[in-house]
């Protein structure tokens, strides 16, 4: 007969409390302030398990040091070795630059481990390589995913799924394979890149910034209030039709330039008020 083991008495808060004082969370996928709601792994907001260090079959201890926090599908994958180290080894090799970032990074692999291409691959192939153009990517309706009975969270096979019913649905609506010609991606590209020099401009004035209100993608505004003469002020930029320019670089650089320029006068006008 089996023995039953024994519930586990360490608490969540005594864990963290514990590791808090141990482990940097710059190495981490959370921060330690939503360690009770974020697993210590992916570091997505799931339920959390209390999961050993050391498992109990192998004499683990019920005490804070030998515990993390983990959702149940990390919990699944940790490892069970007598080792008091290799978890946080375990957990700190899938630190990611961003927050809520785990899942997908993990899915891209496995998009590249099914069809033997990476996804970024297929997106450069059909000239999805602006903002402009991965956000019209992803607002297609492919078909549609859903759950496994009982289970509240999708799988990371049906995320990789998606990705490809993305695909699927991208080819469907653009049967040459493109989402433009090339021309076009360069001048979307330019204008991506004058689009982050307008918003250096804006900060520096203090001025917000917002995509036009058309449909046009090649649109801009930027205003700001002055509460001196209880007024905004602001400048729009929309294109209304493309054209390709080989000296639209140097275009680019004596717009930013006019408005430099014109913004310097605007604010020095404004505060004689």
């Amino acid at each position: 007969m089996s023995k039953k083991r024994k519930n586990i008495k360490t608490t969540k808060k005594e864990i963290i409390d514990y590791w808090i004082r141990f482990e940097d969370e710059c190495y981490l996928n959370f921060d330690w302030a939503e360690a009770d709601t974020i697993c210590w792994r992916c570091g997505y907001e799931r339920r959390l398990h209390r999961c050993h260090i050391i498992p109990d079959s192998l004499g683990g201890k019920d005490e804070p040091s030998n515990f993390v926090l983990l959702c149940s599908d990390c919990h699944e994958q940790a490892p069970n070795v007598e080792s008091s180290s290799f978890m946080w080894d375990w957990i700190k090799s899938y630190h990611a630059p961003f927050y809520n970032t785990f899942w997908d990074n993990q899915a891209l692999e496995e998009y590249e481990r099914i069809y033997h291409k990476s996804f970024i691959q297929e997106l450069e192939e059909r000239n999805i390589v602006t903002y402009h153009a991965f956000l019209k990517f992803w607002k297609l309706k492919p078909g549609g995913t859903s759950y496994h009975f009982g289970h509240p969270y999708g799988n990371l096979a049906t995320l990789v799924g998606k990705y490809k019913l993305n695909l699927d649905a991208f080819d469907a609506k653009y049967p040459n394979g493109k989402y433009a010609s090339d021309k076009y991606v360069a001048q979307e590209k330019d204008f991506e890149s004058f689009l982050s020099s307008f918003c250096e401009l804006a900060a520096k004035y203090n001025f917000s910034v917002w995509e036009g209100s058309t449909r046009n993608p090649h649109s801009l505004c930027m205003n700001t209030f002055f509460p001196k003469v209880r007024k905004y002020h602001s400048i729009s930029i929309k294109q209304k039709k493309i054209i390709i320019s080989c000296a639209l670089e140097q275009n680019v650089i004596l717009i930013i330039y006019q408005l430099n320029l014109l913004f310097s006068i605007l604010v020095i006008v404004i505060r004689k008020f």
